[in-house]
């Protein structure tokens, strides 16, 4: 009865997070706008990845990236964050996205809840990558759609950007992962932020909130840009599948006799 809890609780926010969605702007390819495979993993970050920086400058929100540009450049893609809190409790997510379909896995700690579409059938898929189990269900008409851009807990770190307005501070560049990123600073509601912004992709690499003395870190561990497919993390054929639809079906018949 508790799993079924835990699902029934997934799907609803699964669902609503599709209906939050926006539409992808643009076709898949490799991304980055080389078209060459670009894959960079954590690694040692510069000496000055702390709070503060040595080159205090305001900012222009013009100098970055809009959404809509970057949407259509980054549509094949796999992308590892961490968020730490401040008890150094850790949550890694993975998100993949291609040509085939969309996969994320929103606690690696946790095999349940795994989203899985595979663009064309119509279907989402909820996995469980430890017993290898699964559901189907079917999407509402158009909804393969809202899963063909970042999902929105994604989104709103990588887009972080778009919550400063023209009231920050610029303070040089760092390394995130081995990516070259711009270093910004704002408040915003009596709290501090301090983001990395790739220069290459024009997402956010790396998010802390500051107050008082707490602070919460996100940051892209691994990106691949190019080059993904979906079994890359899930083959759907491992997994055996629960159809609900037909499952419903079958107890409407019943139903019916």
């Amino acid at each position: 009865m508790k799993k079924l809890i835990v699902l029934a609780l997934a799907l609803a926010l699964v669902f609503s997070l599709a209906a939050c969605g926006s539409k992808d702007t643009g076709g898949d390819n490799n991304g980055g706008g080389s078209g060459n495979n670009d894959v960079t993993t954590a690694g040692k970050n510069s000496d000055n990845d702390k709070k503060g920086g040595n080159d205090n400058k305001g900012g222009d929100a013009g100098e970055f990236k809009s959404r809509k540009d970057i949407e259509s450049t980054l549509s094949n893609y796999k992308i590892k964050t961490e968020s730490t809190d401040g008890n150094g409790n850790k949550v890694v997510m993975t998100e993949l996205r291609c040509a085939e379909g969309y996969v994320m896995i929103p606690d690696e700690a946790n095999p349940e809840n795994i989203v899985y579409i595979e663009y064309g059938t119509g279907k989402m898929y909820m996995l469980n990558t430890k017993e290898k189990s699964g559901m189907a269900i079917k999407l509402d008409d158009g909804g393969e759609e809202t899963y063909k851009t970042f999902g929105m807990g994604l989104g709103a770190h990588l887009f972080a950007f778009e919550n400063m307005g023209n009231d920050f501070k610029k303070f040089g560049t760092e390394k995130v992962i081995g990516r070259t990123a711009n270093v910004y600073e704002y408040s915003l509601f009596g709290s501090g932020y301090k983001i990395w912004v790739d220069k290459a992709t024009g997402i956010t690499l790396k998010r802390t909130y500051f107050q008082g003395n707490d602070s919460v870190t996100w940051e892209v561990k691994e990106l691949k840009i190019g080059g993904v497919k979906l079994s890359d993390l899930i083959k759907l054929s491992d997994y055996q599948i629960l159809d609900m639809d037909n499952l419903l079906s079958g107890l409407e018949g019943l139903g019916g006799n």
